[in-house]
């Protein structure tokens, strides 16, 4: 039989009680024989050793489970002076077997059955039986003592394991379902702050370029600020309301959303041809062409993730190579997949700590993330993305399966 893989549980108090119980009833009765034996009858010869036997007992069986094998031998040797503790011996060799390791039980098993034999030889003697069939009864009584002391520690042994297996099974379960929402948690996050960093990197670039128009342009007529400051104002309140809506997926879940939240449609690739208008109406250069077909078959998800796509390639564009031609080319077919490309002419400069360009109102700064952005969305389609220079442009080919 093999070992029990997990320690035995503590005791609680009232299993402990009962078991402490049971050995003095168990002593106390084998006392109240001795006293009633006419032998033995109205003699309290070696009572003082029987009690010292039961008191030894009462602290030595405490240590059971640290020292299971040496607890079990000293209460065997014990019993040969003070046979009163028989009980507590039957208890530290049943702890003993819960081990269930064969090089410990059995060792001590065979010192129980040759301690038992004087003991039941003389029960055979007084039955006046052969001294053969006295010899051999009271080996197999004695086998038979310990056999069923070996089976009960074994059981509860057995089954001890098997609470504890399942117990740990359970928390093996608990911990792993922990760690699939924290990691669930963790890819939400990080979608909503591409989400964030797609959304409002947009807005706030148009709103930073409209405005760096405003403080360089003392040309424009008073009519053309005022259309220029109800742009800015417009690209605002934009930003306002789509980052609500994306702060509202990180409340608790009995917060309530934004009103428009669930109406407001979230853009597709049929929004693109817009996108780029309003790019184009902030003076931006950009060459648009589109050749894809069946464009209503493209599923909403890839949609979704190409509109931002394309968002942040014109961000890019306008943060790193401003008053540059944009080429944006959007080409696919079901079956096909969809690529994305968009080239511009390479900036000379490209903004460091330490060369942060020439002095450009409408450059900027870049949060290092956008690329990433992207590339994260290209995989999560299971797509691909490149993006470096090329011959003085900077190229950017995104292809998504359809």
């Amino acid at each position: 039989s093999r070992p029990n893989r997990f320690p035995p549980p503590p005791l609680s108090r009232a299993a402990a009680t009962w078991r402490y119980v049971a050995a003095l009833s168990l002593t106390a009765l084998y006392v109240a024989v001795l006293l009633t034996d006419p032998a033995t009858s109205g003699t309290y010869v070696g009572a003082a050793l029987q009690l010292a036997g039961v008191g030894f007992a009462l602290w030595v069986i405490r240590a059971r489970r640290r020292r299971p094998v040496l607890v079990a031998v000293t209460l065997v040797a014990v019993s040969l002076l003070a046979p009163v503790t028989a009980s507590f011996v039957a208890w530290a060799y049943v702890s003993l077997a819960t081990r269930r390791r064969a090089r410990e039980y059995v060792p001590v098993g065979l010192l129980l059955v040759a301690v038992q034999l004087p003991s039941y030889a003389e029960a055979s003697s007084v039955l006046e039986v052969p001294d053969a069939i006295g010899v051999a009864a009271a080996a197999g009584f004695g086998t038979m003592y310990v056999l069923v002391l070996l089976g009960w520690g074994m059981y509860v042994g057995a089954r001890r394991d098997l609470v504890a297996s399942l117990q740990h099974q359970v928390d093996q379960v608990q911990r792993e379902q922990e760690l699939r929402v924290l990691t669930a948690q963790s890819e939400e996050r990080n979608r909503i702050a591409r989400e964030m960093h797609d959304v409002l990197a947009h807005r706030i670039s148009l709103v930073s370029l409209t405005a760096g128009a405003l403080a360089y342009r003392t040309d424009l007529s008073p009519e053309r600020m005022r259309e220029v400051a109800a742009e800015i104002r417009d690209h605002a309140h934009s930003s306002l309301t789509e980052l609500r809506a994306i702060l509202g997926s990180l409340r608790d879940d009995d917060a309530a959303p934004p009103a428009d939240a669930a109406d407001r449609p979230q853009p597709t690739l049929v929004d693109v041809p817009e996108l780029v208008d309003a790019h184009r109406s902030l003076g931006d250069r950009v060459d648009f062409h589109q050749s894809i077909d069946h464009l209503e078959l493209l599923p909403a998800v890839t949609g979704r993730h190409a509109y931002r796509i394309v968002q942040e390639a014109l961000t890019n564009a306008r943060k790193h190579a401003p008053r540059t031609k944009v080429t944006l080319t959007l080409t696919g077919s079901p079956g096909a997949g969809l690529e994305i490309v968009a080239a511009n002419p390479a900036s000379p400069y490209w903004p460091t700590p330490a060369d942060p360009g020439p002095d450009d109102a409408s450059r900027l700064p870049g949060s290092g993330l956008g690329l990433v952005g992207v590339a994260e969305r290209a995989k999560a389609l299971g797509g691909t993305m490149t993006a470096g220079r090329d011959g003085g442009r900077f190229t950017l080919r995104v292809r998504l399966p359809w």
